[in-house]
């Protein structure tokens, strides 16, 4: 998940720290909180590999970007005297940072922007495809084994693997325990 915190030029704060998750309704809830793509930029620290799926889906989106260097925005915080570290403390001082300082919004080439949206339009189909097979397992259970979902709740799960590779049918498991195949 990641946290995003808003704050004006003025350092009032307009979208208080906020988890956003690491998925396509976490991305569409962070696009509406933002608003306008060009009303602001957004500043992210580079770190790790948790900000490049973020940065290609706000940049598919038209937001202009600054990647911040992680010892920059620390070095930030410490002029602050923050000691607590947390991912809401972090967020609203990354954007402190960003009206302050006001990083240059990192420029890709105009080949990998296209492909980054392309990617991400990749990445939605699928998306939505694997949602499309999960509905359609959901029907084809619901009509041939409607009582497997009293006890196993989710479709995507270990256990729901597990028991339909063994038992793909109600007259197959007829009689056999859900505790038994638990452990």
């Amino acid at each position: 998940q990641h946290v995003v915190a808003v704050i004006d030029e003025a350092g009032r704060t307009l979208v208080r720290p906020t988890k956003i998750g690491e998925d396509a309704a976490g991305y569409e809830r962070l696009v509406a909180l933002l608003g306008d793509p060009a009303e602001l930029v957004v500043a992210m620290e580079a770190t790790g590999h948790y900000w490049q799926n973020l940065f290609a889906v706000l940049a598919a989106e038209g937001f202009a970007l600054a990647l911040l260097n992680p010892l920059r925005t620390r070095r930030f915080a410490g002029e602050d005297l923050e000691r607590a570290k947390t991912d809401s403390i972090d967020a609203l001082s990354i954007a402190r940072f960003a009206a302050q300082k006001r990083p240059a919004a990192t420029r890709l080439p105009d080949a990998a922007t296209g492909e980054l949206r392309e990617l991400v339009r990749h990445r939605d189909r699928l998306v939505q495809d694997l949602g499309d097979r999960v509905r359609q397992l959901h029907r084809l259970v619901d009509l041939g084994f409607p009582e497997f979902t009293r006890h196993v709740h989710t479709l995507d799960s270990d256990l729901a693997t597990a028991i339909l590779l063994e038992y793909p049918t109600a007259k197959a498991f007829h009689g056999v325990s859900v505790r038994h195949l638990a452990k």
